[in-house]
């Protein structure tokens, strides 16, 4: 005989984030491009796999942006590949290669959407890119991109690669920010 009800155990799992909650984000708070028009197919595909990872990631109020956590472990099994990264100064092969171009982008959108930096390391020279002093460099286990959502509401981050160009915007509740980046106590290195 077939039973007319039957028990089954399940968990009831809530979204984090509603429709609901994302109601007060209706503004471009910041956007920032690179290009990386003259990579190799692997740095390029790295950079492909770490914007990736960010894109859609939403943080509500209070929340902290960790970009290792997100992008995870630059290796094989998650699709990386050898391409050049920094290492002491000089440009050696290295596994994922490209990603410190993305947590750049990532963390000049940040800035420019004026939200609260929380921990952020240069490169040991200055990366092509971008204006010397506005780089992030990350390091899977040590060196991390960490910022904050310090606004009031929810905010989006968006990310895009098409044409070896790499677009990050932050979405939030409106008015954008206006905000103006200073230079200062900038040094070339002997040799450079």
């Amino acid at each position: 005989p077939v039973p007319d009800e039957l028990a089954l155990p399940y968990d009831a799992n809530q979204p984090r984030v509603t429709a609901e909650m994302l109601a007060p984000v209706d503004t471009l708070l910041s956007t920032f491009t690179t290009s990386y028009g003259s990579s190799s197919s692997n740095r390029a595909g790295n950079i492909d796999i770490a914007a990736a990872a960010i894109n859609g990631i939403v943080l509500m109020p209070g929340e902290d942006f960790s970009y290792n956590k997100l992008v995870g472990p630059r290796d094989a099994q998650s699709g990386f590949r050898i391409a050049p990264v920094i290492i002491n100064g000089q440009l050696e092969p290295g596994m994922g290669g490209g990603v410190c171009q993305v947590s750049t982008t990532v963390y000049n959108a940040a800035l420019f959407a004026n939200l609260k930096i929380v921990q952020r390391s240069h490169h040991s020279h200055p990366v092509p890119y971008v204006p010397s002093g506005r780089d992030a460099t990350v390091s899977y286990g040590s060196l991390d991109l960490k910022f904050r959502n310090s606004t009031d509401a929810p905010i989006i981050i968006e990310t895009q690669t098409g044409g070896r160009r790499l677009t990050v915007r932050i979405l939030g509740k409106g008015p954008a920010p206006v905000v103006s980046l200073e230079r200062s106590g900038i040094k070339g290195l002997p040799g450079r």
